[in-house]
């Protein structure tokens, strides 16, 4: 849950960097679930976000490489964060997250962004949890009425 001082000036911020959003209607509104999503920049965690607080007043645990110490930038009440330090501890912490009933966002092609270099862990968490996977593309941008989000239907896999 978003605490309600946030939601008075987070909320309408992101909403004026957000030109369209397309497939809100395909957010689960029960249970939880993993979404994967294209990575561009720093904001996309808070457009990801976005898109969850808005529908279901939750908030979303992102795995993330500590690199930028986002816990300090961005904190906890606004996006929850699986800092990976060891990939191993990593997964297992986003494993046992989905099984409490978190939902966690990932970014299969990681943070170095490299074409054509997908990376597994979206599936493994979908198969080893049985949770579904929310795909969400996003063209992201630090400009008013500039960034898109598309979201597709979740998938088992």
């Amino acid at each position: 849950m978003l605490d309600p001082i946030t939601r008075l000036w987070l909320l309408p911020f992101l909403r004026l960097l957000i030109k369209k959003i397309e497939g809100m209607e395909n957010v689960p509104i029960n249970g939880n679930f993993i979404i994967a999503s294209n990575h561009e920049k720093v904001i996309d965690s808070f457009f990801i976000s976005y898109i969850v607080f808005t529908k279901l007043n939750r908030k979303v645990s992102m795995i993330a490489r500590p690199k930028y110490k986002l816990e300090k930038i961005f904190p906890k009440r606004w996006v929850g964060w699986i800092l990976v330090f060891d990939k191993k501890k990593g997964y297992t912490e986003a494993v046992e997250k989905l099984k409490s009933g978190a939902i966690v966002g990932i970014y299969p092609e990681g943070s170095t962004r490299i074409k054509n270099k997908l990376k597994t862990g979206a599936i493994r968490l979908a198969m080893e949890s049985k949770k579904p996977i929310l795909p969400v593309g996003l063209n992201s941008s630090w400009k008013p009425f500039t960034a898109t989000i598309k979201i597709g239907k979740p998938f088992y896999a």
